[in-house]
């Protein structure tokens, strides 16, 4: 089997790259070097930039104003952006709205949806929260309580969600509720859009531990939208909300791989780097330390998990040797010290506080030593 890119796809490849190099200063280093004023501006440049390239959801069909790409293509894109340093999805709610519920109402949806959501998505004047957890239910989807009645032509809600990523950006979420109480668990669920801006809607951040506001919580109280924005017909809340959640892990995924394989490259540099400088500090030396062990242990173990997951049980056999390179890298993390231990400590150096774990250590050495 040939795994390798077409000459068709190198092609588009270098295309990609001349076309991103384009509008990228000589001294680029990345988003993350900029700062918050400066990115904020460059964002919406950039954003517009997108547009303008059919970048901005490049698997969207070509009607839909975007670039219609293959899987092969859409990687390529992928791996530009990353190996740029610049974003593919550049607002908050563009990770929602472009891969998960634009691919979800123009193939669930109807045309008066897809005219009217597509081309504002597009644009940012909507911008999406997804809204499928509440209080009390976690992750079990039959369980939600949130309820949609019909009055007229228009849905009445109440309830609450939880989690909702990007939710303090948004000015329209996408969710789950009960559209009948009497039907049985997902059967009673359907899949509704309900613009924020209204009376009835209140959403208030949640501080994460990194002190940012990035997932939110609503409560809604008689909240409506129109009967038009129920997506794939009352009750089949299922079918759309699995298929949103497919084409999640499918534009996740390509990102993801690619992600990882320049995120590799940073850490080994980088690590590399503060030990080859004799004047780094021994303190940030040691930070470094822990993130590279952290890291080599984890991946080695991802790694090994999926090509045994791509084998199966050919895997085990001596001829491929799938099972021996998976206890090789477990072996490895344990070399490298517990992950958990790592992990701690790192944890400590975020939170400012002292590592519990570091402490037990500590007094079992002087026990070991007294």
């Amino acid at each position: 089997m040939d795994i390798r890119f077409s000459s068709k796809a190198e092609r588009y490849r270098r295309q990609v790259r001349a076309l991103i190099a384009q509008k990228l200063p000589a001294d680029w280093r990345g988003i993350g070097a900029l700062s918050s004023s400066v990115r904020a501006e460059f964002v919406t440049t950039w954003r517009s930039f997108l547009v303008e390239h059919f970048l901005i959801a490049p698997s969207w069909p070509r009607p839909y104003g975007n670039g219609g790409l293959d899987v092969v293509s859409q990687s390529i894109v992928a791996e530009g952006f990353v190996r740029a340093g610049v974003p593919q999805y550049p607002l908050p709610n563009n990770p929602i709205g472009m891969p998960l519920l634009g691919p979800t109402v123009i193939h669930g949806g109807t045309e008066e949806q897809k005219n009217f959501f597509i081309p504002r998505t597009i644009s940012a004047e909507i911008r999406r929260a997804q809204s499928y957890s509440e209080p009390g239910a976690g992750s079990d989807l039959f369980g939600l309580r949130t309820r949609a009645v019909q009055d007229g032509d228009e849905r009445v809600i109440n309830g609450s969600k939880i989690r909702q990523t990007a939710g303090t950006d948004a000015n329209w979420i996408f969710c789950l509720v009960r559209t009948d109480p009497d039907a049985p668990e997902a059967k009673g669920l359907s899949f509704l859009l309900v613009p924020y801006d209204q009376p009835g809607v209140e959403v208030r951040a949640i501080k994460t531990m990194d002190g940012g506001a990035e997932l939110a919580e609503v409560f809604i109280d008689n909240a409506r939208t129109s009967v038009d924005n129920l997506v794939g017909g009352a009750g089949n809340s299922a079918k759309v909300a699995l298929g949103l959640l497919g084409f999640e892990r499918g534009a996740g995924s390509i990102a993801a791989a690619v992600a990882a394989k320049q995120e590799h490259r940073w850490v080994v540099h980088r690590t590399a780097a503060a030990a080859a400088d004799p004047d780094t500090p021994a303190d940030e030396l040691h930070e470094e330390a822990l993130l590279a062990g952290t890291y080599a242990s984890s991946s080695a173990f991802r790694a090994a998990a999926n090509l045994l997951q791509v084998l199966g049980g050919i895997g085990y056999t001596w001829e491929h040797k799938g099972h021996l390179y998976f206890k090789r890298a477990t072996a490895s993390g344990r070399l490298l010290g517990s992950s958990h231990h790592r992990l701690d400590a790192i944890a400590s150096l975020i939170d400012d506080h002292p590592s519990p774990i570091a402490h037990f250590s500590g007094a079992a050495d002087q026990r070991s030593t007294s």
